[in-house]
């Protein structure tokens, strides 16, 4: 019975970070969605140096990222026999096809 307990709190404690990891990524995604509605207000020019601008800044944070995560040394994986790890890969399987 303790451990359903500990396994209760420790999902609730995932489920926190990921619904505040959700809300950061959709206020940034809605954000450059009003930016992209501004740009298009104030006339054609605009909107295509914004999505020139908003392409140019993902391919550098994109760039970046790849180069960190090229050069530093991996990490060693999650027990297999995680529940979330597997949901993850079946996840990432079925979004990635």
């Amino acid at each position: 019975m303790h451990i359903r307990v500990l396994s209760i709190i420790a999902h609730a404690e995932y489920l926190a970070l990921g619904l505040s990891g959700v809300l950061m990524t959709s206020l940034e995604w809605w954000s450059f969605e009003l930016l992209g509605l501004g740009a298009g207000y104030l006339g054609v020019v605009s909107l295509a140096t914004h999505n020139i601008m908003a392409n140019v800044v993902v391919l550098a944070f994109m760039l970046s990222l790849g180069v960190s995560i090229g050069v530093r040394p991996l990490p060693p994986p999650p027990p297999p026999s995680s529940f979330f790890f597997l949901l993850v890969l079946v996840l990432l399987h079925f979004l990635s096809s």
